[in-house]
């Protein structure tokens, strides 16, 4: 038997569904685990929920023609400090009340999520000393409340992409690069998340007249020819 030099690669949509309830599973599984007065296993499980959740976004890029959906075996799928970066950056985007741009702050948070999710559920040892899961103090409440707030933000998006919605976006790539520039600002990060912010609530209404007058005070799109 030859292998082929092309690796078949799933659907990005499929994907992202499936993602998206299984976070769901974790997360209520989590909850129920709250209830029982199981923190660490809770807390252990709305972590992983949330690494589900990041990787949505690999496949909002496959579906938007931005980017390939990543093998795998890649770092990119497979790495959790990198999934709990990307997790934290839909906080700091779209869930955070405050968000706090601070780049040594989110790299101390990232770290500290990745190594309590290990600490919730593995024993280990360090310095002579051995560590239990139930030596760990968390607030899996807040977690499992992070992760359901990012699931639902998800939905506003995942549950309104059909497959046409699909094909509408690789008839129109180019112009939502010119929108995303236009949307983005990497020097002003308060800025841009005002106005990704402002856009998400707009499109979530399902309200085409708020989204066209949200991203015209966003991005003054009189150039653009939204209807």
């Amino acid at each position: 038997m030859h292998m082929t030099d092309t690796l078949q690669e799933a659907d990005p949509l499929e994907l992202a569904k499936a993602l998206l309830a299984n976070g769901d599973a974790l997360l209520s599984d989590a909850s129920y685990l709250l209830v029982g007065g199981r923190q660490l296993r809770s807390a252990a499980l709305a972590l992983m929920a949330v690494e589900e959740f990041s990787k949505i976004y690999p496949c909002l890029n496959a579906i938007t023609g931005e980017a390939e959906l990543p093998r795998a075996t890649s770092k990119e799928w497979r790495d959790h400090r990198d999934k709990l970066e990307t997790a934290k950056a839909l906080d700091l985007a779209f869930i955070d009340p405050e968000p706090d741009f601070d780049l040594p702050t989110v790299s101390r948070e990232v770290e500290s999520q990745r190594q309590l999710k290990m600490a919730c559920i593995y024993v280990d040892h360090c310095d002579g000393k051995v560590q239990r899961p139930d030596d760990v103090r968390v607030d899996a409440a807040a977690l499992v409340a992070n992760g359901q707030a990012k699931s639902r933000f998800l939905h506003t998006i995942i549950d309104r992409v059909t497959p046409e919605v699909v094909s509408a976006m690789s008839e129109h790539r180019q112009l939502m690069v010119e929108v995303l520039d236009q949307l983005v600002d990497e020097t002003d990060p308060e800025g841009t998340v005002a106005r990704l912010r402002a856009l998400a609530a707009a499109a979530a209404s399902d309200d085409i007249e708020a989204i066209t007058a949200v991203f015209r005070a966003a991005v003054g799109a009189e150039k653009h020819d939204l209807y």
